[in-house]
């Protein structure tokens, strides 16, 4: 009830009439939502599908997760381009095992749907050298921070633990895509570009 008597304040001087024509377009802004599939299964499935492509190099499928917005600085074609060449210069990085562990709540704003979660992995990347590289210490350090990385000298690997926060989101005409933050920067400007201030306070 207070949804609608907000409405019926905000537009004040209006006749019944027209609250008639506006009342059916706010249902079918919410229907369109709800009829979108929220379940774990979802998120599951669609960081499954992105770990994937990760782990078999698919880098341009891989990128389809990422927002859109995230490429008008740096274009997607370079992004893949210098993912190529990260691989090349200090081998192989794979998602080896991953878990949520934290599920926050299903929100909605207008036709947009957002939902954090809370995820710990295990990252391997497997370096073309047979020795410590200095090069690879500072990409993942860079990405992962210095604390995280362990280098086992026997297998050749380096060994990334991490706890990460996901945003998923989703709108009406678009397909599930995630923002992956750290705790430092979850007021960047991007963040605040992609959700709403009243959002990320809920998340």
């Amino acid at each position: 009830m207070w949804a609608i008597n907000g409405l019926y304040s905000e537009v004040g001087g209006h006749t019944k009439q027209s609250m008639k024509r506006i009342i059916p377009t706010l249902f079918l802004l919410v229907s369109g939502c709800s009829s979108i599939d929220t379940s774990d299964k979802t998120f599951d499935d669609t960081f499954k599908a992105f770990v994937t492509a990760v782990n078999n190099s698919q880098y341009e499928e891989s990128l389809k997760y990422i927002p859109s917005q995230t490429f008008e600085k740096v274009s997607r074609e370079q992004v893949i381009e210098y993912l190529k060449e990260a691989e090349q210069t200090i081998g192989q990085t794979r998602i080896q095992q991953y878990e949520f562990i934290r599920r926050g709540p299903v929100l909605f704003k207008r036709d947009s749907i957002f939902r954090k979660i809370r995820y710990k992995s295990i990252v391997v990347n497997y370096s073309n050298r047979d020795t410590l590289n200095p090069a690879a210490v500072k990409y993942l350090s860079n990405i992962y921070g210095m604390e995280n990385i362990k280098y086992d000298s026997t297998e050749r690997l380096y060994i990334i633990n991490q706890v990460k926060d996901l945003i998923f989101m989703k709108s009406k005409e678009s397909n599930w895509t995630f923002l992956e933050l750290d705790s430092t920067k979850e007021e960047s400007k991007l963040t605040k570009r992609l959700v709403p201030a009243d959002i990320l306070r809920r998340l």
